[in-house]
């Protein structure tokens, strides 16, 4: 029997550059989109993947929104999350994240965190009796390598970053923000003179 091939899809740099080379390899992947009802940018965040749906080419899609209108931010935690994913998911896939690490070498606390994650994942997939691989093709790659290869492909200003927005306007603030924000600069700035 075939695996499937699900992206867990955010809209943002990451998940969209691996729906893409997916897509480009000729795999029609399954994008999977799980968020709380109570997500501030759940409106941005879902323009931004309808966007790039008309851009990408051929994939399945599905967005689910758990959760009450009564919860908390503190109440949506990841093993709340992971237990929402797993009702979700598809038996029988490789499951695609975009988690890279090069930016977080040496940042242990960090690190620890993502191990910590997989962790999760892997046991929440057991207990639900769910076979999944979790595939992380972006672990080797920086940040900046992401956003540039995003920019090539012309994918950038359609992906949404943003943790804090003002309104509909990215905060400018938040450290997704910033960071875009400054290679953006840097990046016009270098095509300006070239």
């Amino acid at each position: 029997m075939a695996r499937n091939e699900v992206v867990l899809w955010s809209g943002g740099f990451d998940s969209t550059l691996i729906l893409h080379d997916l897509i480009t390899k000729g795999i029609i992947p399954f994008a999977l989109t799980v968020t709380h009802i109570n997500n501030l940018l759940i409106n941005k965040e879902k323009e931004s993947r309808d966007k790039l749906e008309k851009r990408l080419g051929e994939f399945d899609r599905k967005e689910y929104i758990c959760g009450k209108a009564t919860d908390t931010v503190a109440d949506f935690t990841r093993d709340y999350w992971l237990t929402e994913l797993f009702n979700y998911m598809p038996d029988n896939s490789n499951v695609y994240m975009g988690i890279h690490m090069l930016d977080v070498i040496g940042r242990k606390p960090v690190r620890k965190e993502f191990d910590d994650f997989i962790a999760d994942f892997e046991s929440k997939a057991q207990q639900k009796g769910i076979n999944v691989k979790l595939e992380l093709p972006l672990e080797h790659m920086y940040k900046d390598d992401i956003l540039e290869k995003m920019w090539e492909l012309g994918l950038f200003t359609d992906c949404w970053n943003c943790e804090g927005p003002q309104g509909l306007l990215p905060c400018g603030e938040c450290m997704p923000c910033k960071r875009v924000g400054k290679w953006r600069s840097k990046h016009e700035n270098r095509n300006s003179w070239i």
